[in-house]
């Protein structure tokens, strides 16, 4: 209750000035002007939350300027947070501006002038009030209320009353909060949209208060009368088309990141950003607007705080109330999608996961095991091992030395060249090398070249082998290949082409089917052969 409310401002002899709030007497009547104190430098704080609120900002400016009149200050500046909620201090910059200069010790003001203590704030923990208020007290800069009947000097009466204000202003916004969702809950179950733009493919249609329809509010439009109210309405086709392509590929087991990159790729552009987010999918592919339910109050966002998902005890359902953009089959086809039980993994499958990866990419990373494995979270590792990296450590395997990709190169040749020699003395072949090189002379005769093919994860494709060839004197060359496109080549050299590079991915494996091998053991028995058919036609 403020001191208008009671037929006026209180006496002057309770408001002579005073920065610090204490209430000194008025300066008697017959002392000279010269006598009279300074006028107190001081700032006014101002807050309105909403346009319809009785206190305007020139309402609180004009009383406090009367009272700043009265005892004595000298307004200097003002700091306003128009529109702002007092819920919290975060979205009020002009308060937390104040605050700073405050708190910066420079401040060029001795006093805070404030309508009441509402305008402070409506701090659902009075506490918070409080301290803000200490914070400017702990300055020397007191904060004065200009119309509240108290005067805020420090004793017991005022902070008591200052007490039972704070909690007061609380108790209003929860109270307001309370009255506001009763009435959202109303029109709700009675169909009507509460709030929030519209859904892709939907339009808001406005209804005057006989249900007559009235115009589609564009994007960032609300409706002004009380009366009117809004429904969801289907919109424009090209729209009504992409969530029907949405929920189809979601039908089809499509992640929400592949349904993403297809809208992409077919230039189909998201409602209001530049390209689709999984994020976005999935709340599409959730959403049972698009069969015709209007669901309220899956979550909560009340007085500033957390946002919140209620119970589904809680939700307010109104079925088969709007136009569905899908029938029924289809979306409970893209939910069962998505109801599959994920993989579960213990210690020993999560290392045959990174055991697989490593023999097949040569290397290892959080987004090559994403993408190539079932294990789609890093919270397994951390689970099991307490890190990726202890994971690695456990297969002995350094993604620092991962990173060196030549000397994994030379590793990886250098074991390839004993595997062969190993293999064809096993078959009976005298083998020799000659030098350093990558090539083994079998029996004396055939010069055996030795490869590599280094696979690009992202493509599957194998690179380029130029380097090697071009001084590789060799009649055939065994190829080591990614597991994932099989296991060795043993081809002649003239199989390359002219510029010496053979590039060996998922569609020239047909073309070069018969020079695949499994295993290094058949490579002898096709050397002899190589031998042979050499023989006879040099014959």
């Amino acid at each position: 209750m403020t001191s208008e409310a009671l037929g006026g401002a209180w006496p002057l002899s309770l408001r002579q000035a005073d920065p610090h709030g204490r209430g000194e007497a008025a300066v008697p009547d017959g002392t000279e002007k010269s006598a009279r104190p300074a006028r107190v430098q001081a700032v006014q704080y101002l807050r309105m939350s909403t346009e319809r609120q009785v206190y305007s900002t020139a309402y609180q400016a004009e009383r406090i300027a009367r009272y700043a009149a009265e005892c004595g200050f000298e307004i200097t500046k003002t700091f306003a947070d128009e529109g702002r909620s007092g819920l919290t201090l975060r979205g009020r910059p002009a308060l937390q501006q104040m605050l700073s200069e405050v708190l910066s010790g420079k401040a060029g003001f001795q006093a805070i002038l404030v309508y009441d203590v509402s305008r402070w704030g409506r701090f659902q923990d009075s506490d918070e009030s409080a301290h803000y208020e200490f914070l400017c007290r702990k300055a020397n800069i007191a904060v004065h209320y200009c119309a509240e009947l108290f005067d805020n000097d420090g004793s017991v009466t005022a902070s008591l009353l200052k007490h039972l204000k704070r909690v007061m202003a609380g108790e209003y916004s929860r109270e307001l909060s309370s009255r506001i969702f009763a009435s959202q809950a109303r029109l709700a179950r009675m169909g009507y949209r509460v709030g929030g733009r519209a859904p892709l493919g939907l339009r808001r249609l406005l209804l005057d208060s006989a249900n007559s329809p009235k115009t589609i509010l564009e994007e960032g439009e609300h409706k002004f009368l009380r009366s009117d109210k809004i429904v969801l309405v289907p919109g424009p086709d090209d729209e009504i088309e992409t969530v029907r392509l949405i929920f189809a590929l979601a039908s089809e087991g499509k992640t929400d990141r592949h349904i993403a990159r297809e809208l992409d790729r077919r230039n189909i552009g998201p409602p209001r950003t530049d390209r689709w987010s999984p994020y976005t999918i999935g709340a599409i592919v959730r959403n049972e607007i698009y069969i015709g339910t209007l669901i309220y109050n899956k979550r909560s966002y009340k007085l500033k705080g957390a946002v919140k998902p209620n119970p589904r005890s809680e939700w307010i359902r109104h079925e088969n109330h709007l136009i569905p953009l899908i029938d029924k089959d289809l979306f409970q086809r893209a939910q069962l999608t998505r109801r599959q039980p994920a993989p579960s993994f213990d210690r020993a499958g999560l290392l045959h996961e990174l055991k697989h990866l490593l023999s097949k990419y040569g290397y290892l990373s959080l987004s090559l095991i994403r993408r190539e494995s079932p294990i789609k979270s890093a919270d397994w590792f951390r689970e099991y091992f307490g890190s990726l990296r202890a994971a690695y450590a456990a297969l002995d395997y350094d993604p620092g030395a991962g990173r060196n990709i030549p000397h994994r190169k030379r590793s990886e040749l250098a074991a390839l060249m004993n595997r062969t020699q190993t293999a064809l003395r096993r078959e009976g072949a005298v083998v020799e090398r000659p030098d350093a090189g990558p090539v083994l002379v079998v029996d004396g005769k055939v010069r055996l070249g030795v490869l590599l093919s280094w696979c690009q994860p992202a493509t599957r494709h194998c690179a380029r082998h130029t380097r090697l060839l071009k001084n590789l004197k060799a009649d055939l060359v065994v190829i080591k290949l990614p597991k994932h496109m099989g296991s060795y080549f043993l081809c002649p050299t003239d199989a390359f082409p002219e510029k010496g590079e053979l590039r060996i991915g998922p569609t020239t494996l047909e073309r070069l089917s018969a020079y695949q091998m499994a295993h290094l053991q058949q490579a002898y028995a096709r050397i002899l052969a190589f031998r042979s058919n050499a023989g006879q036609a040099g014959g």
